[in-house]
Parts: C-alpha cells; structure tokens; sequence
C-alpha cells in the first residue's frame, strides 16, 4: 500500500513538473538540432574519408603518383566554370544597371522619393536598396 501511495506522488509530481521542464528546455530545442545536424555531418565526412582511403590502399603505385595531376586537372576545370559565370554575371549586372538608368531617366516627371519604389516594383527586384545603391554608383542621386 506504501508503494502505491509513493508512486503515484510521484506520478503526480511528474504531471506538476513536466510543462516547467518543457517551458526550460525549449528554448534549446534549436541547438540541439544544430548539433545533431553537424554530428551527422561529421559523421557522413568520416565515412567518405575511411572510404577513399580503402580506395588509395588498393590502388597501383602508378595511379597513386599520377593523383596530383589529376586533381589539378579537376582543380582547372571547376576554375573555368567559375570564371565563365562569374563573367556571366558581370555582364547580367551591367544589364541591369542599365534598366534601372533608363527607368529612372524614363520617370523624370515623378518626384525623386517615389521613383525609386516604382522601379522596384515594375522590375521585380527584391528590394530598393538594390536600385538606391545602383543608382548612387552612377551619381544619379
């Protein structure tokens, strides 16, 4: 009879505490999640690892040595992807430096403060800082 009284003040005691230890430990929920997510992160990059050393074990001498080059081949070519959309986006910037010059010159009747809104709404961008620092760039405000 003792034991059932104990348990169930415990069971009660349980019921009262179990909303104030959720209210504590909720804010860490996030975090533990972070780490979670890097440790099985950690985790893949070890498997990959111990899995490419198996396959440098097991490879011919020949093939080791010509490794470097190898990777410096690899190395060139994800350089020149690289560079070709970085010149890409260079030249996807210029044109959109110029649609914002034109807009602007196009709306010269509209006072300065709402042109700058009206450009960013028709153009879709994804906010007016973008057209504010493009049309300060070009001196035009």
């Amino acid at each position: 009879m003792k034991v059932d009284n104990k348990q169930q003040a415990l069971n009660e005691l349980c019921l009262l505490f179990a909303p104030l230890s959720q209210h504590i430990t909720q804010p860490f929920q996030p975090l533990a999640k972070s780490i979670e997510n890097v440790g099985n992160s950690l985790y893949v990059l070890q498997q990959d690892a111990f899995e490419v050393e198996r396959t440098l074990d097991d490879l011919p001498l020949d093939d080791y040595l010509k490794l470097p080059e190898l990777v410096k081949q690899q190395r060139e070519l994800r350089q020149a992807g690289g560079r070709a959309r970085g010149a890409q986006r260079k030249q996807e910037a210029k044109e959109q430096r110029e649609k914002i010059i034109a807009k602007w010159h196009s709306l010269e009747t509209t006072p300065e403060r709402y042109r700058v809104g009206i450009i960013a709404g028709t153009e879709g961008y994804p906010s007016e800082n973008t057209i504010r620092r493009t049309l300060r760039d070009v001196g035009l405000i």
